[in-house]
């Protein structure tokens, strides 16, 4: 069985950098506790 969950959040203009330089790591973090995980992709919406 495949689960797709969608998250969506607001980041201020001014911390959007922080947030793209913070990613890797918060995405590690989430593969590291959790068996199967396959993939995160970011997308901005307009």
């Amino acid at each position: 069985m495949s689960v797709i969950e969608l998250t969506t959040f607001t980041v201020k203009p001014a911390n959007t950098a922080a947030l793209l330089a913070a990613r890797p790591g918060m995405v590690d973090a989430f593969r590291r506790d959790r068996r199967g995980f396959i993939a995160a992709r970011l997308a901005a919406q307009g």
